[in-house]
């Protein structure tokens, strides 16, 4: 059975036992640097880079241990369905967007970090997304005027299911992402499987460490 048959298998599951699907949301914590997880915990970073004046972009997944060290992630290029229509959508709930961001690009960055988690099997990891907007609509009752409510209902429902964190951070607490993610935009094969980091990013990825 594929990953994503599985997620919604237990989203269906979960839906089935429980009388709210409100996940376990935390922030923002505004964190300007990259904060390991304590004990043996384990923390995601997750982040979209959208080409500007496209709907092509690319959605970063990493997952570290309490040391920095990688121990899976995926990179995967995307196609949205509209930068404008993301965009209507901040400005619809007052949201503020960076440039060469999605809103509904960001949110599956944190629904693709939530499979993650389920495809390991894994509990009470913190995720992290520097898309504060993100953060908001995981902590709100969305209405049927929002247009991904389905995929922030879903994410909610894996976020209690596996009993993990979601907060914001600030660029800067993000930057490994944020890098995988520009590199990855440019190359348009669908998915890459990361155990080993880019040489791009290994710098960024030991600087977390010190």
């Amino acid at each position: 059975m594929s990953i994503f048959l599985r997620a919604n298998q237990a989203i269906e599951e979960l839906k089935s036992t429980s009388n709210s699907p409100v996940g376990v949301v935390a922030g923002p914590w505004n964190l300007s640097t990259w904060v390991p997880p304590l004990g043996i915990g384990l923390k995601i970073n997750c982040d979209v880079t959208v080409k500007k004046n496209s709907t092509h972009g690319a959605i970063v997944v990493l997952l570290r241990n309490s040391h920095g060290n990688l121990i899976d992630g995926i990179a995967k290029f995307v196609t949205i369905s509209s930068i404008l229509q993301g965009e209507a959508f901040a400005i619809f709930v007052d949201y503020k967007l960076q440039p060469g961001t999605s809103l509904e690009a960001e949110l599956w960055a944190v629904y693709k970090g939530l499979i993650v988690v389920l495809q390991q099997g894994l509990n009470g990891v913190i995720i992290e997304t520097d898309a504060a907007q993100v953060v908001q609509l995981l902590q709100e009752e969305v209405g049927d005027k929002c247009l991904f409510r389905h995929l922030v209902e879903d994410s909610k429902i894996l976020l209690k299911g596996c009993n993990c964190t979601v907060q914001h951070v600030w660029k800067e607490a993000n930057l490994c992402a944020d890098a995988l993610a520009k590199l990855r935009a440019a190359q348009p094969e669908d998915m890459l499987v990361v155990k080993e980091p880019p040489v791009e990013i290994r710098s960024l990825l030991v600087d977390d460490m010190l």
